[in-house]
């Protein structure tokens, strides 16, 4: 994310008239960044809302097979106790999460 200061120098470079690549090499930024704030349709305090967490049925499903799977596996020997990586690679051929998904359902756990 870039502060104001350089939005603003962004879009004086456009207004002048020089090109996308010109204006990335004076200001010393990636084209990508320039363009992204090029034409005003972003600007330095946009940030996507995602919800804190979800709780769909979904992940209350995922969450109840964890419980299940961390219960059976409660006595094993201390090298062999179960862990996020673990248990996904257990639930992964009944759910189609990810490993940080459920690193984090794990987490909350």
């Amino acid at each position: 994310m870039i502060e104001w200061e350089m939005y603003a120098k962004i879009r004086r470079m456009k207004a002048s008239g020089a090109s996308m690549r010109r204006a990335a090499e004076i200001l010393g930024i990636s084209r990508n960044t320039v363009k992204r704030y090029w034409d005003g349709g972003h600007t330095p305090d946009d940030r996507n809302n995602y919800p804190a967490s979800v709780d769909s049925a979904g992940k209350q499903a995922v969450m109840e097979a964890l419980k299940v799977y961390f219960e059976e596996n409660k006595g094993a020997p201390k090298k062999q106790r179960p862990n996020a990586k673990t248990a996904w690679k257990a639930l992964r051929s009944k759910f189609s999460y990810g490993e940080s998904t459920i690193r984090g359902f794990v987490l909350e756990l």
